[in-house]
Order: C-alpha cells, then sequence, then structure tokens
C-alpha cells in the first residue's frame, strides 16, 4: 500500500511531469505542501526539458509556491533547464516582479544566460515588461549594453517589439546602438518588424 502510494505521485505525463510539477504551475499549495511534507515527491525532479517544480511556479508567479520550495530546497534557485532558463529568467519572462524579489532575496543570479546568451534583462525586453525592465536596471544595476551571443543589446529585443515605452526607457539609460553579428541595429529590427 505505501509504495503504491509513492508510486502514484511519481506518475509523469507525455512532458515528464510529475504531480509535483503540475502543483507548481497551477500554484497548488496545499498540493505541493501535502507532497513534500509527506516525502511524496523530490522537489529537484525534472520534466524531460529539464524543468523543476520552482521553474513552473516562477514562470506562472506562483510566490507562494516559490517560497515553499525555496525553504525545502534553496540549491534550486539557479537551476538550469536543458536550454538554460532559470527560475529567475522564468519569472523575468513572465513579468512576475513579486516572484522576481523573492528569487533575488534567496540569491538568485538574473545574469546567467540561456542556450542563446539571453539573460533577464534580455528575456524582460523580449516580453515588454517595463516594470521588470525598470526592476533590474534600477535595483539590480542590470547592463543595458549586455549582448546576448549573436550581439544584440536589451535595445534589438525592444525594437523587435515595438514596445516604444522600453525604448525610450533604455535610451535614457543611455543605452547605446549597438550593430549585432547579423549587422543589424535596433531601428533595422524596428523596420523589419514594421513598428518605425
Amino acid at each position: 500500500q505505501d509504495s503504491f502510494q509513492k508510486l502514484r505521485w511519481t506518475v509523469r505525463d507525455e512532458q515528464g511531469n510529475t504531480p509535483l510539477h503540475l502543483a507548481a504551475a497551477y500554484g497548488s499549495i496545499r498540493t505541493l505542501h501535502y507532497l513534500i511534507e509527506n516525502e511524496l515527491a523530490d522537489p529537484h525532479i525534472r520534466s524531460y526539458n529539464g524543468f523543476q517544480p520552482i521553474h513552473y511556479a516562477a514562470s506562472s508567479g506562483h510566490t507562494n509556491c516559490v517560497k515553499l520550495l525555496l525553504t525545502i530546497a534553496p540549491d534550486t534557485v539557479n537551476e538550469q533547464t536543458n536550454t538554460l532558463l532559470t527560475p529567475i529568467y522564468l519569472a523575468c519572462q513572465y513579468g512576475s516582479i513579486d516572484t522576481i524579489k523573492i528569487l533575488c532575496s534567496h540569491g538568485a543570479n538574473f545574469k546567467l544566460r540561456d542556450e542563446n546568451g539571453l539573460n533577464c534583462l534580455h528575456a524582460a525586453c523580449q516580453s515588454s515588461h517595463l516594470r521588470v525592465v525598470k526592476w533590474l536596471v534600477e535595483k539590480q544595476n542590470a547592463n543595458v549594453d549586455d549582448v546576448d551571443y549573436m550581439n544584440n543589446t536589451p535595445l534589438h529585443y525592444a525594437a523587435a517589439t515595438g514596445n516604444e515605452a522600453i525604448l525610450t526607457y533604455l535610451l535614457e539609460k543611455n543605452a547605446r546602438i549597438i550593430t549585432s553579428s547579423n549587422g543589424n541595429t535596433p531601428l533595422h529590427v524596428s523596420e523589419s518588424f514594421q513598428f518605425m
């Protein structure tokens, strides 16, 4: 009976997600707490794409789940997925400022990069989250001229989305116009997406 109970909570779906992953993704703090408290699930378990429960909680903005997971498994704060996404990168990508603050208070490294060299500031610009962009620049001293592996800056990503507020903000913060590896400036990017 006891081993069947444990087996039931470790079953995976087609993406390799367990009930613990899904509880984190949907913000079910009671289920998350039950599984961990009763040692029915491992907070370090990965889905097939390398996501741990904390990645799902962070990307969904479930701050209570993030807090619980960091209390139980603080070493997961900077864990990377198969494509090198971290919990804080995902929180920046999805615009959850409260989750970002919690992760930072637990030592999250916002400078880690994904497989294409994007960091949290690139992700926030790419996803048009001005509040996150401002927080990273003003509270974490994020470099507005930081480049990815193709020499694209946050300005390139803001230009690609046509987000004038982020473009204006970055320029006010003295972001430089840098040419990417494929010869594009942010203006070229903006024109190719027909925003200017």
